[in-house]
């Protein structure tokens, strides 16, 4: 009987043949977004027009939004995100419908709105458009994202509010001072402990203001693991984005914590799923017909428009805006 062939020894893999193995399906992966978002693109302009045309539909959406989000939305946020006017979510760098794309993202040097190829497909716009109200001032906010070093990273954005009515409790305000003192420095002119002026005071109102009392448009002063100057950059080389800050580094002095899962939520589930949620919206309020009958029969309680007037329901609060809303549903805590 014929001995069986010996088999040459195989080399064993390398760590680094594994990694360069990764990064080929992570380009991959980028190339889909990339082709996805463009062969979309024409869809959410179709979408941005018909709902343009349906009273309330943003706070409505936001009513029924995934607990990532709704999770940080407390009764006098509702009450202020109860007047959005529209919410539009852009990968800015490669989007070719300006419509999707704000003035400021459009005139950035890297931007090509011709062929929609440069750029990573994971660095995000989110626009927030206000209607007339109480507490901000009437008009557009912008938040940027940027893909570095495995995560999302961003700048404070400042938001215009009325006298008195900060929601953040000057938690924004301060964030974005700070920020633009780091900006101005850019390395010099800090303290002994290495940090600007105002940075040990943003520090310590972060740690005496519970995260659960947290107002949802802190979210606008969110920087993440690394916010120094990543407006208009590009993405770093990659050996430097694999290079991790010591653990909780910079940290102390963020405002929002979960800003990224929060910019993630919205971007890969409440912005595309829009009418989705809005559907549930409906679908919700027939089903809520009976409970509002009963509670039509409560009205007469003395402590009825008390509990009313508390609630943080933006159905309830749409509502009287002075058209007809929708019926009545608490939000999701």
């Amino acid at each position: 009987m014929a001995e069986a062939p010996i088999e040459p020894e195989k080399e064993p893999a390398t760590f680094e043949e594994l990694a360069s193995l990764e990064k080929e399906f992570e380009a991959v992966e980028l190339e889909i977004l990339r082709n996805s978002t463009l062969a979309c693109a024409p869809l959410y302009t179709k979408r941005a027009h018909l709902i343009s045309r349906i009273p309330h539909f943003w706070p409505l959406v936001l009513e029924e939004a995934p607990p990532e989000i709704a999770q940080h939305i407390s009764p006098s946020d509702s009450a202020a995100l109860s007047t959005l006017l529209s919410l539009t979510v852009s990968r800015f760098e490669i989007s070719p419908d300006t419509s999707l794309v704000s003035a400021a993202a459009a005139a950035l040097p890297d931007y090509d709105g011709a062929s929609g190829k440069k750029g990573d497909p994971r660095n995000l716009s989110f626009v927030f458009e206000f209607g007339e109200n109480d507490w901000v001032e009437a008009g557009v906010v912008e938040k940027r994202f940027w893909w570095r070093g495995g995560g999302l990273v961003s700048e404070p954005v400042r938001v215009r509010w009325k006298e008195g009515k900060d929601l953040t409790g000057g938690l924004l305000d301060r964030a974005v001072v700070v920020w633009e003192k780091e900006k101005r420095a850019n390395g010099k002119g800090k303290g002994k402990d290495g940090h600007v002026e105002g940075y040990a005071e943003l520090v310590d109102l972060v740690e005496r203001t519970s995260q659960g009392a947290v107002s949802f448009f802190a979210w606008f002063g969110y920087r993440g693991r690394d916010g120094e100057g990543v407006e208009g950059k590009r993405a770093k080389d990659e050996d430097e984005e694999e290079e991790d800050l010591e653990e909780g580094e910079g940290m102390e002095a963020e405002i929002f914590p979960g800003g990224e899962e929060v910019a993630v939520a919205i971007s890969e589930d409440l912005w595309p799923q829009a009418i989705k949620y809005f559907t549930q919206a409906q679908e919700h309020d027939l089903s809520d017909g009976d409970s509002d009958l009963e509670e039509e029969e409560e009205e007469d309680s003395p402590d009825a428009d008390d509990n009313e007037s508390e609630s943080g329901d933006l159905r309830h609060l749409v509502a009287g805006s002075g058209s007809e809303g929708p019926p009545k549903k608490k939000l999701k805590t």
